[in-house]
């Protein structure tokens, strides 16, 4: 488990603060909030850009896996019931209507 102090020193790397200056910085409460809205605004446009890209990167991994791999029909044997030549679409309703004939 993290102290509180190593959370604080990671929170204040990822919000670019100088690590040396940061008790003087919180000394002055006006000197305090403008690097602290600062570094919110950049880490949130930083994280949210790293999720767009992932985002994106999925997105197109998926498109080229449905534009490569055939659906399972196509490529399947057709379904026809071998007594009265019917074509099926579904191995569902192939196996029903064995058991009803």
């Amino acid at each position: 488990m993290k102290i509180f102090k190593n959370t604080l020193k990671a929170s204040m790397k990822d919000f670019n603060f100088d690590l040396t200056l940061w008790e003087a910085l919180a000394q002055n409460r006006s000197a305090w909030c403008g690097p602290v809205i600062k570094g919110v605004k950049t880490l949130n446009s930083s994280v949210y850009s790293k999720a767009a890209s992932t985002a994106k990167t999925k997105q197109a991994a998926q498109k080229a896996l449905a534009n490569c791999n055939p659906t399972p029909q196509a490529t399947a044997a057709p379904l026809t019931c071998p007594h009265y030549n019917r074509d099926f679409r579904a191995r569902i309703g192939l196996i029903s209507h064995i058991r009803a004939h």
